[in-house]
């Protein structure tokens, strides 16, 4: 594995919660490696199936070993924490 893989694997499976400026974003994707795929509308929001754009990303998280995204809709931001707190209590109780 690359140090650029690994780093990016570090950041898909660390648990503390991160921040990135919209200057940061393009940055972000690229070292995730979706930049492309955000851009020519291969990405789409976990939670509604929204097409996923630079400007409506409200969060990437990993989702079974890929990039998972959130679009900025209030009921899907909801969704994203619930289903952070029901992985939040798997790992507790395993």
């Amino acid at each position: 594995m690359s140090q650029k893989e690994e780093r990016t694997a570090k950041l898909m499976v660390d648990s503390k919660l991160k921040a990135v400026h919209d200057d940061d974003l393009s940055s972000l994707l690229i070292s995730l490696n979706v930049y492309d795929d955000v851009c020519e509308g291969r990405c789409i929001c976990h939670f509604c199936n929204q097409l996923i754009i630079l400007d409506n990303i409200s969060s990437i998280f990993p989702y079974e070993n890929e990039v998972g995204f959130c679009c900025n809709t209030t009921e899907c931001i909801l969704n994203l924490m619930k289903l952070g707190t029901s992985k939040g209590k798997e790992h507790a109780t395993a």
